[in-house]
């Protein structure tokens, strides 16, 4: 069927006389033109509804307000753990950041609320063995800035562990890490 013909049926779409203001409130239906401009009966496409001012709006349920509430409590109690650190080369700064959050939240006992921000410095040298040693200091803080107490890890390793991806040094690093913090905290 050409474009032109197609065109020339009236039913394809209503025009403004066919639909008036007192019409029922049900969706008019109206034939889709396909690409080809051939109009196939499966392509029916339902005209939107508009709601009224009167129209019921489906709420979430009864529980809405102790579901919201409980939720909150359980979030306040189980506090902020922040953990930020400065540069590093290669993925060290994000390999830290996430291996010392991710040691922190499973080493914390249940039920404790830890508040506290944790700021990893790291420094990088070279031995006369030509080893690169790595020293990171852990500062922790309460979220007003006062300090709790610092960690200072040492190790020697080779200098292409911590160019580029850091990976299982960050994870070593961040085991014991996270324990001394929560001995830090008394957790």
């Amino acid at each position: 069927m050409a474009l032109a013909s197609c065109l020339d049926h009236t039913e394809v779409l209503p025009t403004a006389a066919q639909t008036s203001p007192s019409a029922s409130p049900a969706p008019v239906s109206l034939a889709a033109i396909g690409l080809r401009g051939a109009v196939d009966a499966r392509d029916v496409i339902l005209a939107p509804r508009v709601l009224a001012a009167d129209d019921l709006v489906p709420s979430w349920g009864p529980d809405d307000d102790v579901a919201t509430a409980s939720i909150t409590a359980s979030l306040a109690r189980q506090g902020r753990i922040k953990v930020e650190v400065g540069f590093a080369p290669g993925d060290g700064q994000t390999a830290l950041r996430d291996a010392l959050s991710e040691a922190l939240a499973a080493r914390a006992p249940a039920g404790a609320r830890l508040d506290m921000e944790v700021l990893g410095n790291i420094s990088i040298s070279t031995s006369e063995t030509h080893e690169t040693e790595v020293t990171l200091e852990w500062r922790v803080t309460r979220p007003d800035g006062s300090l709790i107490g610092s960690i200072t890890q040492q190790a020697a390793t080779s200098p292409d562990r911590v160019a580029t991806r850091w990976g299982d040094f960050a994870k070593d690093a961040a085991a014991p890490a996270a324990e001394g913090i929560l001995a830090l905290l008394g957790a």
